[in-house]
């Protein structure tokens, strides 16, 4: 009788030591892939002095949307952000680790208003890290995509010559 309630007892605190893991679990995101999430810089312009303000936020609209899907867009404010983008994972990606996710690109813009309207931009390279209990998981971001930002940067002062 006694080892049958030491096995019940032993069952019970193994399924309540469990429980109490799952959410712990769940949250503990510093470290996701083999690194640690961080936040991007951003990249500031010296500025479109020749162009008036309406022109570089056409141009910076047309841009970004020419590649990804906008989320969040306020011309008054001169704010845009995108949804995240799948993209395919890099060389050196696929080198580092074969269980890391498909990563994502998002670009976040920030137009200043005064001239020579400096145009702040960062473009975000996260992972999807889905936590045992999250039903859509959350983006964690691993670095800036600066082969996405000069393409940006190049691409709006073509724009501009026009």
């Amino acid at each position: 009788m006694k080892k049958q309630t030491d096995d019940w007892l032993f069952s019970i605190v193994v399924i309540l030591l469990a429980i109490s893991i799952l959410p712990v679990m769940n949250c503990c995101s510093f470290v996701v892939g083999g690194f640690k999430p961080r936040e991007v810089d951003w990249i500031t312009t010296s500025g479109y002095p020749d162009s008036n303000y309406e022109a570089v936020w056409g141009a910076v609209v047309a841009v970004v949307s020419s590649d990804f899907n906008i989320a969040m867009v306020d011309g008054s404010s001169g704010y845009l952000q995108t949804f995240w983008k799948q993209v395919d994972r890099t060389a050196e990606e696929i080198k580092e680790s074969s269980y890391i996710n498909q990563p994502a690109l998002r670009v976040t813009c920030q137009l200043q208003k005064q001239n020579p309207f400096k145009l702040k931009l960062k473009v975000e390279r996260a992972y999807l890290r889905q936590g045992i209990l999250e039903s859509t998981g959350h983006w964690v971001t691993k670095s800036s995509d600066e082969e996405m930002v000069t393409k940006t940067l190049n691409a709006v002062n073509d724009m501009l010559k026009e």
